[in-house]
C-alpha cells in the first residue's frame, strides 16, 4: 500500500513545487555577486516516503522547513496529511480486524481529542504576545518560515510529534517555552495521537489494557461477560451467535 501511495503523493508534491531532478550540486552567482551552491536531487519522490514511513529528517538539513522540500502552504498541508494518513487508517483497520468498528471509532475519538487539545494549547502558546517584538510582529515568529506562518508551523509540529515523525517545518527549539513543552508532551504521551505507522496503534491498545486493568482494581472486579464458569459456555455461544447475526 505504501508504494502506490508514495508514487501518487510524490507526483502531487512535485506539482506543488517540490524539487525533483538529478542535477546534484550546482554553483550560482547571486545578485550581490557572491557564489552560492544549491543542491539538487530526487526530493519530491523521497518526501512522501519520508513522511508516511515516519523516518523524519529530510533531503536537506532543514527538513521540511527548506523551500525545496516544502515550498508553500499547500505543500505544507499535504505533508501534514501524509504524516497523519497511515496511522489514522491503522485505527480503522484494527476495527475491521476484530470485527467491531465501534472500537475503532472509540480509539479514533480519543486520538482526535488528544490531538485537538495539543494543537489548541500549542497554537495558544505560539500566538501569545509575551514581549515587545512578538507584539509588534503578531506572534512567536522566531524560527518560523514566513511562507508557512505560525499556525501552519504549529500544526506541522504537533502532527510530527504526535505521529512520531521526525520532520519539521520550523525550528522547534525556537518555539516559546509553553509551545515547545506541548511538543514534548505529545512525545511523552507515547506518541499515540495518532502515533507512528503501527506503533501508534499498539501504544493505544496498551493504554486501553492498562486503563481496563486499573478500572478493574478500582471497582473490585475484572471486566467479564460471564458471571461464573458454568455460564461461560452459554455466554460464548451467545456471543458467537450475536457476532454471526451482525455479520
Amino acid at each position: 500500500m505504501l508504494l502506490p501511495l508514495a508514487a501518487v503523493f510524490g507526483l502531487l508534491l512535485i506539482a506543488l513545487g517540490v524539487e525533483q531532478n538529478l542535477h546534484g550540486a550546482q554553483t550560482f552567482t547571486t545578485v550581490a555577486g557572491a557564489k552560492q551552491t544549491l543542491i539538487g536531487g530526487p526530493v519530491g519522490s523521497w518526501e512522501s516516503i519520508k513522511l508516511m514511513s515516519g523516518d523524519g529528517g529530510g533531503f536537506f538539513n532543514a527538513s521540511s522547513a527548506h523551500p525545496f522540500e516544502n515550498p508553500s502552504a499547500w505543500s505544507n498541508a499535504l505533508e501534514i496529511l501524509l504524516m497523519l494518513l497511515v496511522p489514522t487508517a491503522f485505527i480503522r483497520a484494527f476495527g475491521r480486524m476484530v470485527g467491531s468498528l465501534k472500537q475503532s471509532w472509540t480509539l479514533l475519538a480519543v486520538v482526535g481529542i488528544l490531538f485537538g487539545l495539543l494543537l489548541g494549547a500549542a497554537a495558544l502558546a505560539q500566538s501569545v504576545h509575551t514581549g515587545t517584538v512578538t507584539a509588534a510582529v503578531g506572534g512567536q515568529y522566531e524560527g518560523t518560515e514566513t511562507r508557512i506562518g505560525i499556525n501552519g508551523s504549529t500544526l506541522f509540529g504537533v502532527s510530527a510529534t504526535g505521529s512520531a515523525d521526525g520532520a519539521g517545518a520550523a525550528s522547534y527549539d525556537s518555539f516559546s517555552s509553553l509551545g515547545g513543552g506541548v511538543l514534548l508532551a505529545a512525545m511523552m504521551l507515547g506518541e499515540v495521537s495518532p502515533g507512528g505507522t503501527g506503533s501508534g496503534l499498539y501504544g493505544l491498545l496498551i493504554a486501553v489494557l492498562l486503563a481496563v486493568f486499573v478500572g478493574g482494581l478500582m471497582v473490585g472486579r475484572t471486566p467479564s461477560t460471564c458471571a461464573n464458569a458454568s455460564a461461560s459456555a452459554r455466554c460464548g455461544t451467545w456471543s458467537a451467535t450475536r457476532w454471526w447475526r451482525r455479520r
